[in-house]
Parts: C-alpha cells; sequence; structure tokens
C-alpha cells in the first residue's frame, strides 16, 4: 500500500505549498511522524506526507500518502487553528 498514509501519530504543522493546483489556496498542514508505522515509514524515506486541498472541488482526488480534504475542509482547519491560536496538532491516522 505505498500511496496509502501510513497509520500512527504525527506532528501537524501549519505550512505554505505550492502550487496551489496541488495544494489548495490554503495553508496544509504538514505531517511529521512520532510514532507507529509513520515513523518505520518515515525511516523508509517516506516523507512529505501533508493535510491538504486542490485540484477538482468536486471529488476528492487520490494522493502519493497525503489526505486530502476539500478547500473549503481546509478553510475551515485553518479557522480553527487560528482561532484558537494553534500551529502544530497531535493527527493519528489508523486502520479502516
Amino acid at each position: 500500500k505505498g500511496n496509502d498514509t501510513p497509520t500512527g501519530e504525527y506532528l501537524g504543522t501549519l505550512a505554505a505549498w505550492t502550487p496551489e493546483e496541488s495544494y489548495g489556496p490554503h495553508r496544509v498542514i504538514k505531517l511529521d511522524a512520532t510514532v507507529g508505522n509513520a515513523l518505520e515509514a518515515e525511516a523508509l524515506g517516506r516523507s512529505g506526507l501533508a493535510i491538504h486541498g486542490g485540484r477538482d472541488q468536486t471529488i476528492l482526488w487520490s494522493t502519493e500518502g497525503c489526505v486530502r480534504v476539500f478547500d473549503r475542509d481546509m478553510h475551515k482547519i485553518n479557522e480553527f487553528m487560528a482561532k484558537h491560536k494553534l500551529n502544530q496538532i497531535k493527527v493519528e491516522v489508523k486502520e479502516r
């Protein structure tokens, strides 16, 4: 499952990534592995994962391991983090 987001825990940090077409108009949440398969995958070279918007906004396009959300949802996440003065959050990815 090379394109799945590795399970485990991440430290999510707000960051600006380009191009907007790929990542959306809002800041992304860059994911740095801290625990579990996420940490093992990072040690094996899986890096550059994030929660982000971007692409066609009628469907959620697949990614190379990132978590894609609609731009409107990424906007809400950014607003929430700003309202609560958060720059980092804990993100947990579990099996379905």
